[in-house]
């Protein structure tokens, strides 16, 4: 089975948080506001203020029951006016309140000045770092819900709300063998805490020193007879 990457949701780039930032003290702060009509059904248009970008919600009450309205379906933005499409699906019940909540953008600072060491900029880039680490914690605090991501008191706590015993880790323990290309001239020494990997590309480091041996040049029988070679043996077959 695949291990689950629930990916990183709640992370954000720091560029783009300092961008943010900028976007906003050069533009103006959105802000949410709310409006409240008295619906007739001869009057199909509603004035709001002056910068409105967008509406969030219209509600009101249709056959004495609370509704939402749904925009392009019942009403659209004109403008800076909330307009009451012909067709609609539905309408407020006539004489009765409609809400209108919108968005709109408050007037620039006039600061423009974000250069790397001027106080605008340094102040950007100190809250964007401190939004930055706040955007980081809530992403590990979201991967941690996950049994395959989680680790620690995280996992324990994963675990826990699934019933599931969690076993301790354990290392892995096994023996290894060394070799040489060719017949070593000279001891070749393996320290402790070499690493090593095997087929799967898991990796290991070794607990105890070895050695390889140098290699012979002769070899003596039993009948006392001796061979010389003028390369050296890594290995004798009988």
């Amino acid at each position: 089975m695949s291990t689950i990457d629930p990916g990183h949701p709640f992370s954000k780039p720091f560029r783009d948080i300092v961008a943010e930032f900028e976007t906003r003290i050069r533009q103006g702060v959105e802000q949410v506001g709310e409006i409240r009509h008295i619906y007739k059904k001869s009057v199909p248009t509603y004035e709001l203020p002056l910068g409105i970008e967008s509406i969030v919600q219209v509600t009101g009450l249709v056959n004495g029951r609370f509704a939402r309205f749904e925009p392009a379906v019942d009403y659209s933005l004109q403008g800076s006016s909330l307009h009451w499409k012909a067709d609609a699906r539905r309408r407020p019940d006539d004489g009765s309140r409609i809400d209108v909540e919108y968005i709109f953008r408050e007037r620039p600072t006039g600061l423009n000045d974000f250069n790397a060491g001027s106080v605008i900029g340094t102040l950007v880039r100190a809250v964007s770092r401190e939004m930055k680490l706040i955007y980081e914690q809530m992403d590990e605090a979201y991967r941690r819900a996950f049994i395959d991501q989680a680790t620690g008191v995280g996992l324990d706590n994963v675990v826990a709300l699934l019933g599931i015993q969690r076993n301790e880790a354990t290392k892995a323990q096994g023996h290894v063998e060394f070799f040489v290309n060719s017949a070593a001239n000279r001891e070749v020494e393996i320290p402790v805490g070499t690493q090593i990997a095997d087929e799967s590309g898991r990796s290991f480091i070794t607990t105890v020193p070895a050695k390889i041996a140098e290699q012979t040049s002769e070899v003596v029988n039993p009948d006392d007879d001796k061979v010389v070679t003028a390369e050296r043996i890594g290995e004798v077959i009988a």
